[in-house]
């Protein structure tokens, strides 16, 4: 694995709605909440200053993507309302939003950052939702180029860029 081209840490809890939102009147059209806008434009601004004006990125790239909210005073777990431990990172995120939607608005402000052509690029890299029981929460933005595994370089596979 490639040391990082890029590391982000975003403080605060990611917006719950990251995909746009659809209205129907008088036309069907797309549109991004105003939290996940923010959210956008403090990813894009970030980004610019940590990738000091280099050019963009060509060829493949790997995104490893934490996302961290912080868990609800209170959760349901089944009928009945439970409360989380009060150390570290406590559990995994498995609702909405979905990881898919998750990770196109940060791809999204990359793209507006110019850290790469276009999100296109990205080919390879996990995406983690977690909750946390601390005051905030954060996303994790990492940047590698991708190497390809073992059993395809058997079949002729290489590390082009």
């Amino acid at each position: 694995m490639s040391g990082p081209l890029l590391f982000l840490t975003i403080p605060g809890d990611p917006p719950r709605a990251l995909q746009p939102r659809i209205a129907s009147k008088p036309f069907a059209r797309m549109y991004a909440t105003k939290p996940s806008k923010l959210w956008m434009s403090h990813i894009e601004l970030m980004a610019r200053e940590a990738w000091h004006g280099r050019g963009p990125l060509i060829g493949p790239i790997e995104l490893e993507l934490t996302l961290v909210w912080s868990l609800p005073k209170t959760r349901r777990v089944g009928s009945k309302p439970t409360r989380e431990p009060k150390s570290g990172i406590s559990q995994w995120q498995v609702s909405k939003p979905d990881r898919d939607n998750s990770e196109k608005p940060v791809q999204d402000a990359l793209t507006h950052a110019r850290v790469w052509q276009d999100d296109c690029q990205v080919c390879e890299g996990p995406v983690r939702k977690l909750f946390t029981v601390a005051s905030e929460g954060f996303a994790e933005i990492i940047l590698r180029r991708p190497v390809v595994p073992e059993r395809f370089r058997e079949e002729g596979f290489a590390d082009v860029w």
